[in-house]
């Protein structure tokens, strides 16, 4: 099936490509809301709503379709919409690179379309021979919503796969697996997409990487794997997401190009949160001085996304120990100056330049309003 590659561009800057099958470009109304009846799900019309929609915000918005098939090419150039070219924006290739790795180590640039020739999408007509029309009905009205199968749906579910072989049982299994990931760690869809709490990542995981397990050993392999370390990086797990990575490393069927990429994920995820688990350990046990200690070696030996995720953590838990510290402080001069310390390290926005708390409501209210393209474009019909 004939692919294209669907690019929106924001404000002159790619912010979002993927493959599309070229079907669906037939399938497309020239009216919003752009989609045919019998055509739900159409990436292409999905795209022009995107586009109308920042438009009536007062923000430039252009759809490009392509006959391209590298994603990679593109995402976070620079489009001149007179000469038709693309360009690097301030920063060079192996930067862009990097950039591109980021957001396919947590969203997934390639979800359902990847392996080359080979492609594999999310298909429940798989097992509508083998299950009850009743709960194929079910299963269909828990994808639709976004939840989790119950303990029923899934022995059902367990129960059809040995009546089916080959690439069909591997696309069954894909598909279920596809939605775990949805449900375990992508953001709930809406208006403004919420991202899932770490509580329901932890619950549904175990179920979201039993599934991709169930594709060892098949041509699907390496996706499985990448999608395990997706999970692990939204799940608090970044160690267990590089160990994958670094098993995948020594794979002989891993391309150069994609053992440099796997390398920029790592990278990517960082490291340093085993000394932000000891800091907390220190604070919990009343070992104030040593947990300052110890959050001042993971500022100084962190980094990747897990010195972004946590350095807000870490600086309230050295704030708490200088508060502890300034409850036994024999001078009111060094309680102040620890309790002044402390609420610089909690409360950084009190002391954003000159504007203080309202420069930074205003920074959060701009961040509220900025809906995210990437979910606004993969939320649900």
């Amino acid at each position: 099936m004939e692919k294209k590659l669907l690019l929106i561009i924001k404000e002159d800057i790619v912010v979002y490509a993927r493959l599309f099958d070229a079907a669906w470009i037939e399938k497309t109304s020239p009216v919003f809301p752009y989609r045919n009846n019998d055509a739900p799900g159409n990436p292409y019309a999905r795209a022009l709503r995107l586009r109308d929609h920042n438009i009536k915000r007062g923000t430039p918005v252009e759809v490009l379709v392509l006959d391209e098939d590298d994603i990679r090419k593109y995402y976070y150039k620079r489009y001149n919409a007179v000469t038709k070219e693309f360009s690097l924006i301030n920063e060079t290739e192996e930067e862009r690179q990097t950039r591109i790795d980021d957001i396919d180590t947590f969203f997934g640039l390639e979800q359902e379309d990847y392996d080359g020739i080979e492609y594999m999408k999310p298909d429940y007509s798989v097992y509508q021979d083998v299950i009850s029309e009743d709960m194929y009905d079910k299963l269909r009205t828990r994808v639709r919503k976004h939840e989790m199968f119950s303990d029923d749906e899934f022995n059902a579910i367990e129960a059809a796969l040995p009546q089916l072989d080959g690439d069909r049982k591997n696309r069954a299994i894909y598909t279920i697996a596809a939605h775990q990931s949805r449900v375990c760690i992508d953001p709930i869809v809406g208006k403004i997409p919420v991202d899932r709490g770490q509580e329901h990542i932890k619950e549904t995981r175990a179920t979201a990487i039993k599934w991709w397990f169930k594709l060892m050993r098949s041509s699907h392999e390496k996706k499985a794997l990448m999608e395990i370390a997706r999970i692990y990086s939204w799940s608090e797990e970044e160690s267990k997401a590089v160990d994958v990575y670094r098993d995948m490393l020594n794979r002989a069927d891993v391309s150069a190009e994609e053992k440099e990429s796997i390398r920029r994920r790592i990278e990517v995820l960082g490291s340093g949160r085993d000394i932000f688990d000891e800091a907390q350990s220190l604070y919990d046990n009343g070992s104030y001085d040593e947990c300052i200690s110890k959050v001042d070696e993971f500022s100084d030996k962190s980094s990747g996304a897990v010195k972004t995720f946590l350095r807000q953590k870490a600086n309230n838990l050295k704030g708490l120990c200088l508060i502890e510290q300034a409850k036994v402080a024999e001078s009111f001069v060094e309680k102040d100056y620890l309790k002044e310390s402390a609420l610089r390290l909690m409360y950084p926005e009190r002391y954003l330049g000159d504007g203080g708390i309202l420069e930074w409501r205003e920074k959060r209210k701009k961040e509220e309003d900025n809906v995210s393209d990437r979910d606004y474009f993969d939320s649900a019909e």
